[in-house]
This record gives structure tokens, C-alpha cells and sequence, in this order.
């Protein structure tokens, strides 16, 4: 597989089932017409995320990387300072999402849900 740049820039993830319990938990607790960001807060290179991915799909090629071709931002982070300090935290790992997110792709796979690739 080859991905784009060094793998170097940052970026956060967010589980969605996440993201839909921050929205619930803003609708009925925050009030402020101040905007909030939501967000786990942690950081992952685009280089550790390739290798948590090849490793629950159990991939074991290798992963080449493409410096002729751009990084794009180099960090990519959200300031959630605020909605953790009001009592809202994620719940869902990245690592743990990952796990979530491919075992629902292979089983709709599996049912026919999802094209064959």
C-alpha cells in the first residue's frame, strides 16, 4: 500500500457514536451562543493510524510512503478545552473504534449491504 507524504502530520478521530452523544449532551446542557468544538483532544500521526489500521485488518504488506506527493496540514486539532471542562468527555478509543468500524464493514459485507470490491 502506498499513502501519501511522510505520515508525519497530526489529526484527531472521533467515533461517531461520539459525536452523536455530544450533540445529545449539548442540546440539553449547553446554552452559550459561544461556538464548541468537540473532539477527543488526542493526537495521532497519520503514520500511527496506517499501522493501528494495517494491524486490525491484519494487514501484513508493506506500507510505502510517497514523499513526492504532499502532507497536507501538518496538525489538525481541535480545541476541546471547553465542552471537557463542562463535563463532556468521549468515550470510544481510537484503537477500540477501529475495531468497531471494520467488524461493521465485514459484516456488511458479509449480508450483501456493501459492494464487493
Amino acid at each position: 500500500v502506498t499513502l501519501w507524504g511522510t505520515g508525519n502530520p497530526m489529526r484527531e478521530f472521533l467515533y461517531i457514536s461520539d459525536l452523536a452523544d455530544a450533540v445529545v449532551w449539548a442540546m440539553k446542557h449547553y446554552n452559550d451562543p459561544e461556538i464548541i468544538n468537540v473532539g477527543s483532544g488526542v493526537e495521532v500521526s497519520i503514520r500511527e493510524l496506517s499501522e493501528m489500521v494495517a494491524l486490525e485488518i491484519g494487514y501484513r504488506g508493506e506500507i510505502v510512503w510517497d514523499h513526492s506527493k504532499p502532507d497536507g496540514t501538518p496538525r489538525k486539532i481541535l480545541d476541546c478545552s471547553k465542552i471537557h471542562s463542562l463535563g463532556w468527555k468521549y468515550q470510544i478509543p481510537l484503537r477500540y473504534g477501529l475495531k468497531l468500524a471494520y467488524r461493521d464493514y465485514v459484516e456488511q459485507l458479509s449480508c450483501g449491504a456493501l459492494p464487493m470490491l
